[in-house]
């Protein structure tokens, strides 16, 4: 019902499908909802098997459903225009975000997608996302409110107030989305820390909303040696 193929190649899929299920540690049934769910958003069914087969090994490394896992996957690789040959470095930057913060699967499932868009419009890769939801989670913070904090910070970036445009030339700090793609994210928060020097008044100037800000101090401070 999703895609359009001929009788012959429909049936090897369906060999294909059974043939993997043989060595899965997942049933049959949640085979092919995951398959039906990759499909549905967007991947080639000639490459869903593969994408499933890194969301099974994730799934099963980060002790997830297979359905929590393939969503997150997908929505990220979809977020960062990658190809589904990536997803297996995608997916050990998802067991990295588990094993250094204090996430699960289920719960960057739930609400990742809720920044990976603006990350990836704003210069910032997905394994530098990734270092700053595992510090900001491994700090103590839930992961809900690190990726909102995340979000909320690059929107100060993307569309800064006139007191942080004022700052930052102060500062004599780039403050904007060429400045990420240059320096990478973790220089970036470096040279504010620098720059700065770890002044809440001034990073307040610079990051108007109380989200984003918290998100910062906690990068610049105490979660500073596990980003950077």
């Amino acid at each position: 019902t999703l895609f359009t193929t001929t009788g012959e190649n429909l049936d090897q899929f369906s060999t294909q499908i059974q043939d993997y299920a043989g060595g899965s540690t997942q049933s049959i049934e949640d085979i092919n909802a995951a398959i039906y769910a990759s499909i549905s958003a967007g991947v080639d069914y000639k490459d869903s098997l593969t994408v499933v087969a890194q969301a099974e090994k994730l799934a099963v490394a980060g002790k997830a459903g297979l359905s929590d896992t393939l969503i997150a996957l997908v929505s990220t690789l979809n977020s960062y225009g990658a190809e589904m040959s990536d997803a297996g470095g995608y997916s050990d930057t998802f067991f990295k975000i588990v094993k250094q913060g204090q996430t699960t699967i289920p719960e960057l499932s739930s609400s990742l997608s809720k920044v990976t868009g603006i990350a990836a419009n704003s210069g910032v890769s997905f394994e530098e996302l990734g270092a700053a939801v595992a510090s900001l989670t491994g700090s103590g913070i839930r992961t809900s409110e690190s990726i909102s904090g995340i979000k909320a910070a690059l929107g100060n970036i993307l569309k800064p107030t006139k007191d942080a445009r004022d700052e930052a030339e102060r500062l004599g700090l780039q403050f904007d989305s060429a400045a990420i793609s240059s320096k990478g994210f973790g220089g970036f928060i470096e040279d504010i820390k620098n720059k700065t020097g770890g002044s809440v008044d001034s990073m307040t100037k610079l990051f108007g909303s109380v989200e984003g800000l918290n998100a910062i101090l906690t990068l610049t401070g105490n979660g500073n040696a596990k980003f950077i």
